[in-house]
């Protein structure tokens, strides 16, 4: 401050800096992960993944609403409708050309039209007009326009090796894309990667056994209880895939094959063939047909990460240990830094602050363990 005579830049310079920069913000985050690296701040043993919903600049209010602009379409339906009917009653008479009534409503009608195809094809029920990128997301303050960001933090000093932003609801697509950020970054593949129940996937667990990749995903709400007997990943698959037999020795047979989540996923249906003589029928299901239970074509997989869940003791070690890796991260950002919501607009930018937001934690953590001065 000194230096500069306590010239302090105002908006524009702040701006002007961030639009010619945004794109080395991600290079000098990858930057602070390797210097940490070399500082022996990160060992790989241990990666924790999670993410957290940043609050994008826009509000609810500015948004185009798909069952709003479906009623304003029918009412300006009915409204040309009537127009056109009193032309038609006019019979012979002259017409000087189009009322300016109907002209205005068929070019709001061809607008609306135009949102709805947009809707469409983002797959969204609503859709910002201050911040087309950002999507309707859960946040602490209810649903709002928001993004998805993420961070991979080594385990050793807490160092964050890999991070990224997305406008997905869910985290279930980010581990592996999570993943390949951190191992581009330090050239090394961890040993071993926990993740809590929201990245539960079973084609991003396949995708991660192809890759040879170690991963602890927490089972939390999904793994048979104790009071559910039935649960469907207690049923025995025959080694034909044509059979499921229950856990008191009913026989399922095979149904037919099917796609669930908007066809994203692959499944069998297999349905009970002994439920009229099972005395156990109406707790295994409500079903008057009988019960009828989906395996998906990584069913196998999943089922062995659960199996080596419950034959590993330190399972649940590693599972605290994830959440006291990450979640300080995000709770420093948001409480400590206030930074919950962003100013910047487009998918691009939120990117770019984010790298740049984790890169100062990286500094910090470097400046705690490295015997760095502030």
């Amino acid at each position: 401050i000194w230096l500069t005579g306590n010239e302090q830049p105002d908006h524009s310079t702040l701006w002007e800096f961030f639009k010619e920069n945004r794109r080395a913000f991600k290079k000098i985050f990858k930057q602070s992960a390797l210097v940490a690296c070399r500082l022996g701040l990160v060992d790989m043993n241990f990666l924790a993944i999670d993410g957290t919903k940043l609050r994008a600049s826009a509000n609810n209010s500015d948004a185009v609403v798909k069952k709003d602009l479906e009623a304003a379409l029918e009412a300006l339906e009915q409204e040309i409708e009537s127009y056109m009917n009193a032309v038609a009653s006019a019979g012979n008479e002259s017409c000087d050309g189009l009322p300016d009534e109907l002209a205005n409503t068929a070019a709001l009608r061809q607008a609306i039209s135009e949102d709805l195809a947009t809707l469409k094809d983002l797959g969204v029920s609503r859709l910002s007009v201050i911040d087309p990128d950002s999507r309707t997301m859960k946040t602490a303050e209810g649903p709002k326009f928001a993004y998805n960001a993420q961070a991979v933090v080594d385990g050793s000093h807490g160092i964050i090796v890999g991070c990224g932003v997305t406008q997905d609801v869910s985290d279930s697509s980010q581990l592996n894309a999570m993943l390949d950020e951190a191992e581009e970054t330090l050239q090394v593949r961890p040993a071993l990667t926990g993740v809590d129940g929201g990245y539960f996937s079973a084609p991003e667990l396949a995708s991660a056994a192809a890759l040879e990749r170690d991963v602890r995903i927490s089972m939390k709400g999904r793994a048979p209880g104790q009071d559910q007997p039935f649960h469907s990943w207690l049923f025995q698959m025959s080694p034909d895939h044509q059979t499921l037999t229950c856990p008191i020795g009913g026989e399922l047979t095979f149904r037919g094959r099917s796609r669930t989540h908007g066809g994203a996923d692959l499944v069998d249906r297999y349905r009970c063939v002994d439920h009229q003589f099972c005395p156990f029928a109406r707790i295994c299901s409500s079903d008057p047909k009988g019960r009828v239970v989906e395996a998906g074509e990584h069913r196998d997989l999943v089922l062995r990460q659960w199996q080596k869940q419950q034959e590993d003791p330190d399972d649940k070690a590693k599972g605290k240990r994830r959440n006291s890796t990450v979640e300080r991260h995000f709770g420093h950002v948001k409480r400590n830094c206030a930074f919950r919501q962003l100013e910047h607009r487009g998918l691009e930018n939120a990117d770019a602050v984010w790298s740049l937001t984790l890169c100062c934690s990286n500094l910090k953590t470097m400046a705690k363990y490295a015997g760095f001065t502030s």
